[in-house]
């Protein structure tokens, strides 16, 4: 007992040990969804009866389909309870995190190598089987991303429960099927797909027969009619909680929805089942994401689909002609087969087209056939004492099945570093699948937040435009891609594009109406666009569906939009409206000084601003602004120098140090201000016409005229640019320019 104890925990150490050095690992992909995005997860352990109430991701728009795994949601709150407090970094929460995850396979392993010590009785076997298991790298996906602790939390369910009923039939005790019920109503809470169990307990009651018996059936299916209960107990909380599951998916979750014709499907289809088992015996590469562009449509020309088909067909005659002669690699191959049946999409059409960690319970019953296959090879016996087990022919089996296992071993560690974070995943996937587009989309998005922390303007800028021709690139292949022109409208707009930024914009909401985050930042883009009453209409709009998190974002664009034409009673009413009914929103003293400035009252502006305390970039800038205004240079200066060492590209804090240079006569440094905030945001029309005033102040007649047209060519409405350039042509004697200018002038005042 004492040596069984021993093998267990050494193998399951060992198998976890590979994921230590996912311990520094922040959340990845849908993480934070699942996890922080989850209130009811946050409020920790006082949070999980509504967990069992509701949809496992709750504050998606795009969820395409409902799932309910209130256990895993649960694990996640009882994480909060013991690692999270007031002040933690995410970072620090995750690796906490991530611990747990290594401490649950811990605990699968070892569940894992008892049961098979249990079914088998050969130390052979459970070594060989065992470490194939724990250390096979098709795990990664599952043990290094928090989000996919349902796997491990449902195959724990799976193996307590295979343990109890190891126990029925050794003691024929109904007190282990009762408990075996709990655990089995634990494991589909975890994840629903555990109900494919059911089919495999007849069988392992037939294999635990001393003798062939085929007459004892009732004795083998009694567990599984046992297990009906908590099965049907779990689908009415399901339905209760999800109520009807209109599944939605597209062709973006699964490829095989945009395959029409059925010869082509079934091709897919066999080739995905083909793919699930070259990635159980190499696992290599591997990747996140198998969507459009990875898997391609199929036809019966290919010989993938040939060979697939063709070891399908060997691998079921093998089983069905072995599996009743009590044949264990016949055992294994069956119990890979139907954990599988359900997301190899061959029966329904599940909403991912393949994903890795679908074969983390399967990749047991491919450890088990390949342990007897060994076995078989080398003509072992069966039941191997441990005091032989290290002799010539079956130390020599184990030699090669470690040479395996480093090289599994090797491949688990190397992959769990792509894990680390969003930014590392996706570049390392890219470099894997450059053709996926999801995996170009979510690498697009790694290069606009390399674009966002970038000092260097050039580098910036570089990103940027990295990110827009890659979004490019997706929505060519797939013109309905929402998302894509969503983020591709972001990175446009956050590089000062407004244009293209509506463009795309506006194409995802009329793809999607009902996508809020689509029009929220559509009415943002006109806002910064300086299409303010298109801004108003679309916040408005909002306003009558929204939440108090979203409400004062819009209250806060509808005053900003107002105040930007003119409309300052309008723009009062709205901010004013967001001061009474969130009176400590960190931004609505910088609006209500933008507001106080826009009437004239830049004393008043200032007052507010030095009130709230706030120190942020933006509130520095107004309050150098209000300054500059009421004349006190000290104070502007002094204001504008905090803004730039927090940022030192800010756009207006670097124009606003050019006016006050301007104003101490220091001409060269004005100009110098004014191209750096140029070259921060060349959208602005104001910094040309500041730049152009400095020029004519010195005499720089041409550089002047090139700034003051630079600024009308951006808006041609801008009015004070003309009069400016009416005076410079007449230094210069154009009559025909300054007769040119002199009408345009007068037709922007005719409006």
């Amino acid at each position: 007992m004492l040596k069984n104890s021993l093998l267990f925990i050494v193998i399951a150490i060992l198998g976890s040990a590979l994921y230590i050095n996912t311990f520094q690992h922040d959340f990845a992909l849908d993480d934070v969804f699942y996890v922080t995005g989850n209130a009811h997860v946050k409020e920790g352990i006082n949070g999980i009866p509504a967990l069992f109430n509701e949809e496992f991701l709750t504050n998606s728009q795009h969820n395409t389909f409902k799932l309910y795994r209130p256990i895993t949601a649960a694990s996640y709150a009882i994480d909060y309870s013991l690692f999270s407090y007031e002040g933690i970094e995410q970072l620090v929460f995750a690796n906490k995190m991530h611990g747990m995850n290594v401490v649950y396979y811990f605990l699968a392993l070892l569940l894992t190598v008892s049961v098979l010590q249990r079914l088998f009785s050969s130390y052979f076997i459970t070594i060989v089987a065992g470490v194939l298991f724990a250390c096979h790298p098709i795990h990664t996906e599952v043990v290094a991303n928090i989000k996919s602790r349902d796997e491990i939390l449902a195959y724990i369910g799976i193996i307590s429960t295979l343990h109890l009923i190891l126990s029925y039939w050794d003691t024929k005790k109904n007190s282990y099927l009762i408990i075996s019920c709990v655990c089995f109503w634990l494991s589909l809470g975890a994840k629903e797909s555990a109900i494919l169990f059911l089919g495999i307990i007849p069988i392992l009651g037939y294999f635990q027969e001393k003798e062939i018996n085929t007459t004892n059936w009732k004795n083998y299916f009694k567990p599984m009619l046992w297990l009906l209960l908590p099965t049907i107990l779990f689908l009415v909380m399901r339905h209760n909680a999800l109520g009807e599951d209109n599944a939605s998916i597209s062709e973006l979750d699964n490829v095989l929805i945009g395959i029409t014709d059925k010869g082509e499907l079934l091709a897919t289809k066999l080739y995905i089942v083909g793919m699930y088992l070259y990635k159980l015996i190499v696992p290599h590469p591997l990747c996140y994401d198998y969507s459009i562009n990875h898997i391609t449509k199929k036809t019966f020309t290919d010989w993938q689909v040939w060979v697939s088909l063709a070891t399908i067909i060997g691998l079921s005659i093998f089983t069905f002609r072995n599996l009743f002669k009590k044949n264990e690699i016949a055992l294994g191959i069956f119990f890979t087969g139907c954990m599988l049946a359900l997301t190899s999409n061959l029966f329904i059409t599940i909403g991912a087209t393949f994903g890795e960690r679908f074969l983390f319970t399967p990749s047991l019953g491919f450890a088990i056939a390949a342990a007897f296959g060994v076995q078989y090879i080398f003509r072992l016996s069966k039941n191997i004492p441990w005091e032989q087990l290290f002799r010539t022919k079956s130390l020599m089996a184990l030699g090669i099945v470690g040479v395996v296992a480093s090289l599994y071993s090797f491949k688990t560690i190397t992959r769990n570093a792509a894990w680390k974070d969003n930014d590392t995943l996706f570049a390392t996937d890219y470099a894997t699948a450059p053709e996926s587009i999801r995996i170009q989309q979510q690498y697009a998005s790694t290069l606009v937040t390399k674009a966002r922390n970038a000092t260097d303007i050039a580098q910036k800028k570089n990103y940027y435009t990295q990110a827009t021709d890659l979004f490019e690139q997706v929505i060519n292949t797939y013109p309905t891609y929402v998302e894509a022109y969503v983020e591709k409208g972001i990175a446009h707009l956050e590089n000062k594009e407004c244009l293209p930024a509506t463009q795309a914009l506006e194409r995802a909401v009329t793809l999607a109406p009902e996508y809020t985050i689509g029009k929220e930042n559509l009415a943002l883009a006109y806002n910064t666009c300086n299409q303010y009453t298109k801004s108003i209409t679309l916040f408005q709009q909002l306003l009558k569906t929204t939440t108090p998190e979203k409400e004062v974002v819009y209250l806060k664009s509808i005053g900003i939009a107002y105040i930007n034409i003119g409309k300052t009673d309008s723009a009062e009413y709205y901010l004013s409206l967001v001061k009474k009914k969130y009176p400590a929103d960190e931004q609505i003293d910088g609006f209500l000084a933008k507001l106080y400035q826009k009437q004239g009252n830049f004393e008043k502006s200032a007052a507010v601003l030095e009130s709230s305390g706030n120190q942020d970039v933006e509130s520095l800038y107004q309050l150098a602004y209000s300054h500059l205004k009421n004349k006190n240079l000290p104070a502007a200066k002094d204001y504008v120098q905090q803004a730039l060492v927090k940022n030192p590209s800010h756009d207006n804090s670097l124009s606003i140090s050019g006016l006050i240079a301007d104003k101490e006569g220091n001409y060269p440094q004005a100009i110098a201000f004014y191209t750096k905030a140029i070259q921060s945001n060349g959208n602005n029309p104001k910094f040309y016409f500041n730049l152009g005033n400095t020029y004519m102040r010195t005499n720089q007649l041409d550089e002047a005229i090139n700034s003051y047209e630079k600024a009308v060519s951006i808006n041609p409405n801008y009015d004070k640019p003309y009069s400016n350039l009416i005076l410079a042509y007449q230094k210069k004697n154009n009559t025909a320019k300054v007769q040119e200018y002199q009408q345009k002038l007068a037709a922007i005042v005719a409006k």
